[in-house]
């Protein structure tokens, strides 16, 4: 007969279990697990004093309606492959969301993979998701970026830009501090910035590269915030400009 389920926050023990059942269950290190430990919480299933599920969990306000709603922010959830079909994931996801709507979350996110697991427990996409592969010579041709200029690298007066644009939609997170720090280490993000002389910055994009097999790269773009049209439009011919390296 099995041994009982425990569901327990994680010690540093539990951790580092974890750690290596999420590389067994995913098949592949999970960068996060290193780069949110100060600042997620983690959730375990412990069976025999062995870690046989979990997954992090984030309290980050998320902008509706012009205003930062408590978002309880799920990821990296896993199930040990020998433990699976026994619904022990569903059980899981409620110990992890359990502290976090105790703490004040009101709605919730989930990153995953499996959408249809997470249907049946109440998520659903609010939008499609959308994503778009863009000859960068079609770019070139059609966007100019007049007298708009470029400067590599983050500043605070860029994320400022950002949080004030996030507002403006539904969904987005309201970034905490450490938001920036993680998705670089985690993405190798290159950032750019977009302003005409002399005014503030009205654009903001990152990106990362991928080198292909035989020549060139992919270019992925991540994040991509305007002020207004003419400052998109400086970014898409900045964009553009790769063309001799991305395709």
């Amino acid at each position: 007969m099995n041994q009982p389920l425990i569901f327990t926050p994680a010690d540093d023990n539990l951790w580092e279990q974890y750690d290596k059942l999420a590389a067994r269950a995913y098949g592949h290190p999970i960068g996060d697990i290193t780069h949110l430990r100060e600042h997620a919480d983690l959730r375990v299933a412990v069976r025999a004093g062995r870690v046989v599920a979990g997954g992090l969990g984030l309290l980050v306000e998320q902008f509706f309606g012009g205003a930062p709603v408590p978002s309880a922010c799920l990821g990296d959830g896993c199930v040990a492959p020998e433990e699976r079909g026994d619904h022990l994931a569903t059980d899981m996801t409620a110990a992890r969301l359990h502290p976090l709507t105790e703490r004040g979350a009101v709605i919730s996110a989930i990153t995953t993979s499996s959408t249809g697991y997470a249907r049946r427990l109440g998520w659903e996409a609010p939008t499609n998701v959308l994503a778009w592969a863009v000859a960068t010579d079609d770019l070139k041709r059609s966007f100019t970026g007049e007298d708009f200029e470029v400067e590599h690298g983050l500043t605070d007066e860029a994320e400022a830009l950002q949080h004030q644009l996030a507002r403006q939609w539904n969904g987005p997170m309201h970034r905490p501090a450490w938001w920036t720090r993680w998705k670089q280490e985690k993405s190798n993000l290159t950032t750019y910035r977009f302003s005409r002389p002399g005014h503030p910055i009205s654009g903001l994009l990152s990106l990362t590269t991928a080198r292909h097999d035989r020549h060139g790269m992919s270019l992925t773009v991540h994040d991509f915030w305007a002020a207004d049209q003419p400052a998109a439009a400086a970014m898409l011919a900045f964009l553009g400009r790769h063309n001799t390296r991305a395709r």
